[in-house]
């Protein structure tokens, strides 16, 4: 079921919102300093889009390596630097050999965690249930710096232009210089923030969200605007061109102006859409609780197909090639062909909790309490 709104019914876009950020030390935006599947959903929109990896049209089935770790893994992994970089819902982050699978480096938080690592400029940068937020050295695993908020962090920081942000549960969104962790600026929200940024380059925003989603300047933290559904948005927003799309537990996944957050459109699901949608051309391709993967049509919304996948699905997507793949909680990893719009595979492993990562032909998943390869050669 899809709706068009022309003056916006459900969307509330307010410009300034009354929301002031609290200035800290002014860090020029210059550059774009990350790579591709150095953070969480692969890029600076949160796409999604490994279309520079590739996997075959078949499962992968041979283990290459197996590591153990102490505890589940809510993580997402990411690749960077020959190494895979990982949380778990222990005190660790890990570095893994891609190649041999050893490990190459452990850093100890002082609790649990479970957000994703994002790593620019050989620095890993995540937030912990300890109220830190970290910055780590690739190479070896030393602290570079450590900020201190009020509230468990469980927002994947984007860093872009020698800033990296992130939200904490105590209601700010954080701006810090990347290089010693001084506070760029901070802005109040009206509840917790655990979902992760994303940046819009054409824009110069950096949106994000509690139960609402804002978007506010890279520089100043400025609100340009906002927007409300009838329930929570707990997915991150993705950017694409001159739009964001969100999903929400009101069972809806809608497209907004990236520009003034107006609303374009919206498509109704079955049940809850908690995972972020991921992009092929002109295709969007989100999953829901109803158990369905849904592929709409990205500019109007249109339906275009649906693949049942076995169970609830809370994660986001991702694309590879012109397939698309979905983790559902009973542990079906799900691959779409975006060909055919018809199911290509789909494989059962113990994860559930965390979204596998796509690199060099290999998947990186977890199986209970071990991190494994696959391979299919």
């Amino acid at each position: 079921m899809k709706f068009l709104l022309k003056f916006g019914v459900i969307a509330l876009v307010i410009f300034g919102c009354g929301k002031k950020a609290v200035q800290g030390r002014y860090v020029n935006i210059s550059q774009n300093i990350n790579s591709n599947n150095s953070m969480f959903q692969a890029d600076l929109g949160r796409k999604g889009d490994y279309s520079g990896e590739s996997l075959q049209s078949y499962p992968p089935t041979m283990v290459r390596w197996q590591y153990p770790v102490n505890k589940e893994i809510y993580a997402s992994p990411v690749y960077y630097d020959g190494k895979i970089i990982v949380s778990d819902y222990e005190n660790c982050v890990m570095a893994i050999n891609f190649r041999s699978g050893f490990c190459d480096w452990v850093f100890r938080t002082k609790r649990r965690n479970s957000a994703s690592v994002a790593v620019a400029n050989n620095t890993v940068y995540i937030g912990s249930y300890d109220k830190y937020f970290y910055a780590i050295n690739a190479s070896n695993g030393s602290l570079i710096w450590k900020f201190k908020t009020d509230g468990y962090i469980t927002s994947s920081a984007v860093v872009y232009g020698g800033i990296v942000y992130f939200g904490s549960w105590d209601g700010y969104l954080y701006a810090l210089n990347c290089k010693d962790g001084e506070m760029v600026w901070k802005l109040k929200l009206d509840g917790r923030v655990y979902t992760s940024p994303a940046i819009d380059t054409k824009n110069n925003l950096v949106i994000f969200g509690d139960r609402n989603l804002y978007a506010s300047e890279l520089t100043t933290g400025k609100v340009k605007w906002k927007f409300s559904t009838q329930d929570y948005i707990e997915t991150a927003p993705v950017v694409d061109g001159d739009c964001v799309y969100i999903g929400s537990r009101d069972y809806k996944v809608y497209c907004l102006d990236a520009k003034t957050g107006g609303e374009k459109w919206s498509y109704k699901t079955d049940y809850w859409v908690t995972g972020s949608p991921s992009i092929y051309q002109n295709k969007l391709i989100v999953g829901s609780y109803d158990d369905y993967i849904y592929i709409l049509d990205k500019t109007s919304g249109d339906f275009i197909g649906k693949i049942h996948s076995g169970g609830d699905i809370q994660l986001p997507t991702m694309v590879v090639g012109h397939y698309a793949y979905a983790q559902d909680v009973n542990g079906h990893f799900t691959a779409v062909n975006l060909r055919s719009n018809k199911q290509a595979w789909r494989r059962k492993f113990a994860n559930k909790k965390s979204l596998p990562l796509i690199h060099n032909g290999s998947l990186i998943t977890v199986n209970g309490e071990s991190i494994l390869r696959l391979d299919n050669r």
